[in-house]
């Protein structure tokens, strides 16, 4: 089985600035979209922690 994290010696490529900037932008208009169909209380930007915390505990726990 091949490992999907990258090999020793790998250099990782920067992305854009141009990208960079689109990519928050259509992240923030997303999320103003996004936000009025939940009730109040709800706070969509906890989400990307949240997911980072999840899936993390797959890589960690695998093992078991």
């Amino acid at each position: 089985m091949q490992s999907p994290f990258p090999q020793p010696g790998y250099e990782w490529q920067t992305v854009s600035k141009p990208a960079l900037i689109f990519w928050c932008v259509f992240y923030a208009v997303a999320m103003f979209l996004y936000i009025p169909n939940f009730p109040s209380t709800y706070f969509p930007f906890l989400d990307a922690a949240h997911m980072v915390t999840h899936e993390s505990g797959h890589l960690l726990f695998s093992a078991f």
